[in-house]
């Protein structure tokens, strides 16, 4: 269903636990997500195996054509680099 610009889906007739089950189960990358979840494993995330990232310094989150892309912006061991990764909400590891 949608509202002007908002999307979203009516529920109806089922026990307010598993409504509160289905919400649990959702996963929406945005910055806290991005905070929480990925950066403590940015150096297993961000590595070619030579150099790695160890502090970020910056972060996007958008969308191409591909779906849900992050780069990271940050310092590796001589200068700065760059990193992108691609999102999978359906992916518990990304």
């Amino acid at each position: 269903m949608t509202n002007g610009n908002l999307f979203g889906y009516f529920i109806n007739d089922i026990p307010d636990n598993e409504v509160s089950d289905v919400a649990n189960a959702l996963l929406f990358p945005n910055t806290q997500y991005v905070q929480d979840t990925l950066l403590p494993g940015i150096a297993s995330l961000c590595t070619d195996g030579t150099d790695t990232i160890t502090t970020v310094k910056t972060n996007t989150l958008n969308i191409d054509t591909n779906g849900l892309v992050l780069t990271l912006r940050g310092d590796v061991t001589n200068g700065s680099a760059t990193c992108k990764i691609y999102l999978d909400p359906s992916n518990p590891a990304l």
